[in-house]
């Protein structure tokens, strides 16, 4: 079975990953190399589901994790299987996040996506969460940094 979405992938993909994604969503896949922020807001805004690749280090989380938290969409995140995966830490507490291994990727890939489908479906209106806006995590961080210094 084959998806009817189209994917569009912004920034350095690995044409690999590109080919992966064309096996089960054959002609529908975008590339676009380079975009303004202001650009990809927009293209946040009309996507149905957000992806999220994992890093290849357990050291470093994406700055983008919290803006596609916020935005309370599906977030399909494709992973390393880490053995101490901070993201994976932090996403398993969302129900709109769906985790995918790159063991047997392209399997996955079409459950996966056919669970999103079903949702939605489902037509559930994603509501913007401002404790995950960069403001409310600028404002934590720097509460955090008054406390420390205050000892």
């Amino acid at each position: 079975d084959k998806l009817n979405a189209k994917l569009i992938l912004v920034g350095e993909i690995d044409e690999y990953l590109k080919n992966k994604f064309d096996v089960i969503n054959p002609l529908k896949t975008e590339l676009i190399s380079w975009m303004s922020s202001v650009e990809l807001q927009e293209y946040f805004k009309k996507a149905d589901v957000l992806v999220l690749f994992g890093n290849q280090s357990s050291l470093q989380v994406p700055g983008k994790l919290y803006e596609y938290l916020s935005l309370r969409k599906p977030i399909l995140y494709l992973h390393l299987d880490l053995e101490n995966d901070p993201i994976l830490q932090i996403m398993k507490n969302f129900n709109y996040v769906f985790p995918v291994s790159n063991n047997n990727l392209e399997m996955k890939l079409l459950t996966t996506m056919e669970k999103i489908e079903a949702i939605l479906k489902q037509n559930i209106p994603s509501n913007y969460d401002n404790y995950y806006s960069w403001n409310q995590i600028a404002n934590r961080m720097i509460l955090q940094l008054k406390k420390i210094d205050e000892k």
